[in-house]
């Protein structure tokens, strides 16, 4: 997948260093796994997983469950991860959850605004029972607050209940939606313009 500054590829567990250059940082970790990893070896149990139990996007274009590695295009310098996976069954249709995380040299450029928009739209474009896309944050993570809202999703409710067992700790989280109607709204309008 490609955005007009970024490439995006599926991540593979000999990318752990990547991964674990990302969220060894106490606060990226907090914000985005809800702890940090301890050593490379974590994080490449962790890749694993997305890996060999999860799917990617297949042949019939479904889009279920993945990380993947963002690059910038002009110098294939590894900046962060963006993460999908279904959540629940809402009214007539899925609800899908994104997560991202950028390497702190490369935040304040819009390349989460730029990977997350292409995503959401990816989504809705492949996917026709998908009803609504969900970026979960912690309360006082600003800037997934601001990357939510400059591609359009808007707040929905706060929880307090979700428990991470390997940080034993709760999350505070916002949860910001995006559903389907916003996107056939903003995609019929574009054709009118």
């Amino acid at each position: 997948m490609e955005t007009e500054r970024l490439i995006l590829e599926p991540m593979e567990p000999y990318q752990a260093d990547m991964l674990f250059e990302l969220l060894k940082d106490e606060k990226t970790a907090k914000f985005f796994m809800g702890y940090a990893y301890k050593d490379i070896e974590e994080a490449k149990e962790e890749l694993y997983k997305y890996v060999y139990y999860n799917f990617r996007i297949n042949d019939r274009n479904d889009i279920q469950y993945s990380m993947y590695a963002m690059f910038e295009k002009d110098t294939r310098n590894f900046v962060g991860v963006i993460q999908f996976c279904n959540t629940k069954w809402v009214k007539n249709g899925w609800r899908k959850n994104i997560g991202y995380a950028l390497l702190p040299q490369y935040r304040g450029k819009g390349y989460m605004r730029e990977a997350v928009t292409m995503v959401r739209d990816l989504f809705f474009e492949r996917e026709p029972y998908l009803d609504e896309l969900q970026i979960r944050f912690e309360f006082e993570n600003e800037a997934s607050a601001n990357v939510a809202k400059a591609c359009g999703f808007y707040y929905e409710e706060s929880s307090i209940d979700s428990y991470c067992e390997r940080a034993q700790d709760f999350l505070n989280e916002e949860i910001w939606i995006y559903s389907r109607a916003d996107y056939d709204w903003a995609h019929s309008y574009s054709q009118c313009a």
